[in-house]
């Protein structure tokens, strides 16, 4: 029962953490396709989603008198991350293949002009920036279907895995034994 509760706790945070990504995700759309092909947008999408898992885990652990084992934080991160990820999942899946289908396009072409111009301002030889260009251009070919998204996901899982290890183990508070009851 007590891991019941551990997994519908995460799930109700997890939909709120998934709507935020949702909100965030829209929010980089409608400021363009050049600033969702930045680099440091991905690192700073991972650092808010790790905060915000990790903020939630500390309310949900203080809600439940403050203190969780390893295995309670580590299903709670977990369940968490499951949760919002879906959610993302399914959001991408609507906005890259219904909602505008001709962004996986825009996005390729914003990546290849912004990785051309960073290789050119490095002085990279014409023959690197060649191979490069064709990588990227493979790397985007089926990178926003229905499959490779639903695979993403899948990969996304064992990320969350290792990050609800992490964070599991970090935010772990054991009860005090010596406490009166």
């Amino acid at each position: 029962m007590i891991m019941g509760n551990i997994i519908n706790a995460a799930a109700k945070y997890g939909l709120v953490l998934g709507l935020i990504q949702v909100m965030l995700t829209l929010l980089l759309y409608l400021l363009g396709t050049e600033v969702m092909a930045k680099w440091w947008v991905s690192i700073l999408v991972l650092v808010l989603t790790l905060g915000l898992l990790t903020a939630s885990t500390l309310k949900w652990r203080k809600e439940r008198g403050g203190t969780a084992v390893f295995k309670e934080a580590f299903s709670f991160v977990f369940f968490n991350f499951v949760t919002l990820s879906l959610i993302s999942t399914v959001f991408n899946i609507l906005l890259y293949n219904v909602i505008d289908p001709s962004l996986p396009v825009a996005l390729k072409e914003a990546v290849i002009d912004s990785t051309m111009g960073m290789m050119e301002s490095f002085g990279a030889p014409e023959e690197a920036v060649d191979q490069a260009m064709a990588e990227l251009d493979k790397e985007f070919a089926d990178k926003f279907s229905v499959s490779a998204l639903s695979m993403q996901f899948l990969y996304s899982l064992i990320f969350g895995l290792v990050i609800s290890l992490v964070l599991g183990a970090i935010l772990k508070k054991n009860p005090n034994e010596f406490e009166e009851a």
